[in-house]
């Protein structure tokens, strides 16, 4: 079951990074998952006067947050990690298809939500708690398990170091091919 959900979510990572590239480079400069980045484009945008799209990453953000929502209830239900994996890809084919143009905005909007989703489906692997999304918090928890590796010597920390660096690396080639794609065909 384990080995299961690590290769899914490295699967997960990957689309996300690619799915990133895409919101990045053809829809507006907004991230389906790294709201952070969303966050810091809103605050210099309102440093400098340019209000212009800043209503788009608020909802972007907003439908993050109300993906996790509706992941925190689909939790309670059988198979709840199959059924929001589900809705997340399914949400990521529609918003790939949606034109580009005046609806990029909703593009956003629908990856978003299916990345709020898709965040909550897995949340640890082998006890370790990972995110499929992003890969700020499995930085931090890398760090942690190279810190305590050097202090306690406990060798399930080079676990935690594989799955870690793996998920980034997995992330890095999603945006990478992603990115790449969008090169070539555009």
């Amino acid at each position: 079951m384990e080995k299961r959900k690590y290769f899914i979510s490295l699967i997960l990572i990957f689309i996300v990074g690619g799915l990133d590239a895409f919101c990045y480079m053809l829809h507006d400069g907004m991230f389906a998952s790294m709201q952070t980045g969303n966050m810091i484009k809103v605050a210099i945008k309102l440093a400098t006067g340019d209000y212009q799209g800043i209503g788009s990453y608020f909802l972007t953000m907003l439908a993050f947050a109300l993906g996790i929502l509706c992941a925190h209830f689909i939790a309670r239900l059988k198979h709840h990690e199959l059924i929001s994996i589900s809705i997340a890809l399914a949400l990521y084919v529609i918003g790939l298809l949606i034109p580009l143009g005046p609806l990029n905005f909703l593009a956003n909007l629908i990856m978003a939500f299916g990345v709020g989703v898709q965040l909550q489906a897995i949340r640890s692997i082998w006890g370790f708690p990972v995110a499929t999304t992003m890969c700020t918090g499995n930085l931090r928890s890398m760090s942690e398990c190279i810190g305590q590796l050097i202090l306690t010597k406990d060798k399930r920390n080079w676990f935690g170091i594989f799955i870690y660096s793996t998920l980034i690396i997995a992330f890095i080639i999603g945006v990478f091919v992603g990115g790449y794609i969008i090169k070539c065909v555009m």
